[in-house]
């Protein structure tokens, strides 16, 4: 991963960034039989948790202050991969999604704005999709 910081104000609590690009990123999700996807497992091995006054103190902090605000001008994902398998049905259904290309413009905390996303993957070696919103 590789980010480029035009400038960060822990102050003000905001963040300015010219780009985010993640390279080879690969991704390998399971729908287990029960029908459940356990996101833990996917996030990896995790620490123990902090004594509850401390994490309250935190919270406390967090909560008397502004949320950050953010922007970054280009989030990319190149050369990756994602692999996708359904065990919940009778014979599993296992999708290979590569390569995956996407790129998104203008990503801020202002979720109401529509983002300009462009991006192409393959699948299973076969179709192929691509995406264009400016």
């Amino acid at each position: 991963m590789q980010a480029k910081i035009q400038k960060i104000d822990v102050a003000a609590r905001t963040a300015a960034l010219e780009s985010v690009v993640l390279n080879g990123f690969s991704v390998d999700v399971k729908r287990l039989k029960d029908g459940s996807i356990d996101l833990a497992v996917l996030a990896g091995p995790h620490e123990t948790a902090p004594e509850a006054s401390a994490t309250r103190k935190v919270e406390k902090a967090n909560e008397a202050s502004p949320a950050w605000r953010y922007q970054i001008a280009q989030v990319s994902l190149n050369d990756s991969s994602a692999d996708f398998t359904d065990e919940s049905t009778p014979r599993p259904v296992k999708v290979h999604i590569a390569p995956l290309q996407l790129g998104v413009k203008q990503v801020t905390d202002d979720l109401t704005k529509p983002l300009a996303i462009d991006g192409k993957l393959t699948m299973n070696g076969k179709g192929e999709l691509a995406v264009a919103r400016t």
